[in-house]
């Protein structure tokens, strides 16, 4: 936890495709900034940031090749996207006492490679732990959408194939992240993302009192 260093602020948004992730960061980073003037608030996006994570990125999502890409090497393509990014990118923020706010994290790996892909949990675990370290959100955050709901936003699997996997492997997927925020409930928060967005706001701010 990036609170144990005695350091910033790390706040991670998880979900399904189009839960409305990006919006809801974005209107944080906002509420942060007029709250904490002053304070460094640097948003990051999980795999990328770097000119490695950026690539690893491309080959694990929108490149599509003439063989299927085994589910033990796109767990590791993503904790080596980690493992490049949350060094260079978020440990240095949480240093200066700043606030990280990321599209996605870990938890992500374990309900899309794990439940969704059907890989192993534990070894998608370890990767990643063994690639983030301690460094690890102090909240993370699920934007809960009725999958419906969510896919009627508009996809585009030409840039990230996991948007074309269909509804069922989905479902699984917003299962997997029901069952580890059970799991692990003062870390992982489901947040219902029905409604507009300033009802979405109002939930994610409740749901972080306390810790930013």
């Amino acid at each position: 936890m990036s609170g144990e260093q005695g350091y910033g602020k790390y706040v991670a948004f998880c979900g399904i495709v189009k839960s409305g992730k990006g919006t809801q960061i974005g209107l944080l980073e906002g509420d942060l900034k007029e709250k904490y003037p002053g304070r460094e608030v640097v948003m990051v996006i999980e795999p990328g940031g770097t000119d490695i994570a950026n690539a690893l990125r491309k080959l694990v999502q929108g490149t599509y090749f003439g063989e299927e890409m085994n589910l033990v090497t796109e767990a590791l393509i993503y904790a080596a996207a980690r493992a490049q990014s949350v060094p260079a990118l978020v440990r240095p923020v949480l240093k200066r006492g700043g606030i990280v706010l990321s599209d996605r994290c870990y938890v992500d790996s374990l309900a899309i490679q794990g439940f969704g892909r059907g890989g192993p949990l534990n070894l998608i675990g370890e990767v990643n732990y063994a690639a983030i370290g301690a460094t690890r959100p102090d909240k993370v955050l699920v934007l809960d959408l009725e999958l419906r709901k969510a896919l009627a936003r508009g996809l585009d699997p030409a840039e990230d194939k996991f948007e074309g996997f269909g509804v069922e492997f989905w479902e699984r997927v917003r299962g997997g992240y029901k069952f580890l925020a059970e799991k692990e409930p003062g870390l992982i928060t489901i947040v219902d993302a029905e409604g507009t967005k300033e009802e979405v706001r109002l939930r994610v701010s409740q749901a972080l009192l306390g810790v930013v």
